[in-house]
């Protein structure tokens, strides 16, 4: 979290973007899933760090780098380290609601859906936790953009749950950007229907 060191959160992020899901979990994922809660590693203490009064205390720049690094824990299946994760993310928000479009930006096209979908989970956390117009106004705003005013939304039933939710928030509180249409952003969506390979009657044969 040292904002001018070479190997800081940035580095990570660059890292580990420039890598496909499967070669990213095969030595990052499997290595944050076999954390322990009660063994000082690294994921552990960031995410304690997270939760703590010391995010009061620090710079954006620091608290940006902070977001980094714990949304890259999104991607783990440690149920306990993820969740605490997105909570950790939900309260740096609290304290600094202007970060999350960067973050945002980060992450809105890596390729896993996962991770988006708890940077949005954490987003709707802090809305519901302080829904202050101007927060609402920034967050449906970079939402919207991200989501919603793509030509394919994703299908991803909670991923669009949360980002809709951002969203009625803005409308409800008076909040909502202009040029927001907010009946696009509510299903039936036009995403195309996942396709999985697999024939009906070999799914049968098995079962």
């Amino acid at each position: 979290l040292v904002t001018e060191h070479p190997w800081n959160a940035k580095m990570l992020h660059n890292n580990l973007a420039a890598k496909k899901m499967p070669q990213r979990d095969a030595w990052w994922t499997l290595a944050i899933n076999e954390s322990e809660w009660d063994e000082p590693r690294p994921s552990e203490r960031i995410v304690r760090w997270a939760l703590g009064p010391a995010v009061s205390r620090c710079s954006n720049d620091c608290l940006s780098l902070a977001l980094v690094a714990v949304g890259w824990l999104f991607t783990s299946t440690n149920s306990r380290l993820r969740d605490r994760a997105t909570k950790a993310v939900t309260h740096i928000l609290l304290h600094s609601s202007e970060l999350f479009p960067e973050m945002l930006k980060r992450f809105k096209d890596i390729d896993d859906v996962y991770v988006l979908e708890r940077v949005l989970a954490a987003a709707a956390g802090a809305c519901l936790r302080d829904p202050d117009p101007d927060r609402l106004k920034i967050y449906a705003q970079s939402v919207y953009l991200a989501i919603f005013a793509r030509p394919k939304v994703t299908p991803h039933i909670l991923l669009r749950d949360y980002a809709r939710l951002i969203i009625d928030m803005a409308e409800q509180k008076g909040a909502l950007p202009k040029g927001i249409d907010p009946l696009l952003c509510r299903p039936p969506y036009k995403s195309a229907l996942p396709r999985f390979g697999l024939a009906e009657d070999k799914v049968q044969a098995r079962a």
